[in-house]
C-alpha cells in the first residue's frame, strides 16, 4: 500500500450517515465500527441484513464467473496445443507427400522408356502403398512443429 493512497467512502443507509476520507485502512476500520454502532439501530438491522444477502449472491455469482473463466482458459489452452498439433501433423503429411513427389520425379529421370518409366512408378507406388499404415502412424506420432 502507498502512503499517498486515500479512500474516500460516503455511505446513508435507513436515515444513519457515513462519510470518511483517509488511508483505506482507516477508513475500513472507521466504516466498520460504524457499522457494528448502525446494527442495534432499529430498521438498520434489517437494512444489513439485506445488504449482506445481496452481497452473498454478488459473491456466489462472481464465484461462479471466476470458476467459467477457469474452464475457458482449460479450454483455450486445449484448443491452441490441438491446432498446433494438427499444424504439425499437416507439415508431417506434406512432407512426405513431398518426399513421394521426389521418388516419382526421379524415376522419371532414371527411365529410359515408357515401360521402365511405368515400372519405376509402380514400384514406388507399391512401396508407399506397403507402409501407408506405418507412415501414417509416423506422421500422426511425430508431427513436425508448426511454422512460426
Amino acid at each position: 500500500m502507498h502512503e499517498d493512497e486515500r479512500a474516500h467512502v460516503e455511505v446513508h443507509l435507513t436515515g444513519q450517515q457515513f462519510n470518511a476520507s483517509g488511508p483505506p485502512e482507516v477508513v475500513n476500520g472507521l466504516f466498520h465500527r460504524w457499522l457494528e454502532e448502525c446494527a442495534s439501530t432499529p430498521g438498520m438491522a434489517h437494512a444489513l441484513h439485506r445488504i449482506n444477502a445481496r452481497l452473498d449472491t454478488v459473491l456466489l455469482r462472481l464465484g461462479l464467473v471466476l470458476e467459467r473463466e477457469v474452464q475457458m482458459v482449460k479450454e483455450l489452452e486445449d484448443l491452441t496445443a490441438e491446432v498446433v498439433e494438427t499444424q504439425g501433423v499437416e507439415r508431417s503429411a506434406l512432407a512426405a507427400i513431398e518426399g513421394f513427389a521426389a521418388l516419382l520425379k526421379q524415376a522419371v529421370v532414371d527411365a529410359t522408356d515408357y515401360a521402365s518409366l511405368k515400372a519405376g512408378v509402380e514400384e514406388q507406388v507399391a512401396a508407399l502403398l506397403a507402409k501407408r499404415q506405418e507412415l501414417a502412424a509416423g506422421i500422426a506420432a511425430n508431427p513436425l512443429p508448426p511454422t512460426p
